[in-house]
C-alpha cells in the first residue's frame, strides 16, 4: 500500500462505517454505540499507522484537535438542547472530527454548520410536505455524516 493510499485509508473506514450508521439512524434514531466505537477506533488506528510510517504526528495532532472541538461543540448542544441531541450525535462527532480534521483540519466549524443546514433543509421540506410536524424528531447521524463528506469536497474544490 502506498503512501497516499494509506493517507486516505481513514476516510474509507469513515465512508463504510458512517453509511451504515446513518442508515441505521435514519431508520430506528440510534446510533450504535458498538459501531461508532469501531469507526472512530479503525480510523484512528490507521492515522496511527500513516504517522508512523511518515515519522510525523502533526497530521495526527490536527486531527485530535479538530474532532475535540466538534465534540466540545456537540457536548455543549446536548446539554443545551435538554435530550433533543442524542449522545450518539456526541459520541459519532468523534470520527467526523477525526476526519474532517485529518483532511481540512481549519474546517471543523463548516463541517459543524453543514450539518445543520442540511437537517433544517430536510426538515422545511418535511413540513412542507407535511411528512414531518413540529414535534417530529430528526435523526442528525446522516446529516453529519452527509455534512462532513460535503465539507470535504468542498476543500477538494477550493483547493484547501
Amino acid at each position: 500500500m502506498g503512501i497516499d493510499a494509506l493517507h486516505m485509508a481513514p476516510l474509507l473506514v469513515f465512508l463504510v462505517l458512517g453509511a451504515r450508521l446513518s442508515l441505521i439512524d435514519y431508520r430506528s434514531h440510534r446510533l450504535p454505540n458498538r459501531i461508532v466505537a469501531i469507526c472512530t477506533a479503525g480510523i484512528l488506528a490507521l492515522q496511527i499507522v500513516y504517522c508512523l510510517v511518515v515519522g510525523s504526528v502533526s497530521e495526527l495532532s490536527q486531527a485530535g484537535l479538530a474532532a475535540g472541538k466538534i465534540f466540545a461543540a456537540y457536548v455543549a448542544l446536548y446539554v443545551l438542547s435538554r435530550g433533543q441531541l442524542g449522545m450518539g450525535d456526541v459520541k459519532f462527532a468523534i470520527p467526523v472530527g477525526l476526519i474532517i480534521g485529518w483532511f481540512q483540519p481549519d474546517a471543523w466549524l463548516l463541517s459543524l454548520l453543514m450539518t445543520f443546514l442540511l437537517a433544517g433543509i430536510f426538515a422545511l421540506i418535511g413540513l412542507y410536505s407535511r411528512k414531518l410536524d413540529r414535534k417530529s424528531h430528526i435523526p442528525l447521524g446522516p446529516f453529519m455524516y452527509l455534512g462532513s463528506i460535503l465539507t470535504l469536497v468542498f476543500g477538494l474544490v477550493l483547493g484547501q
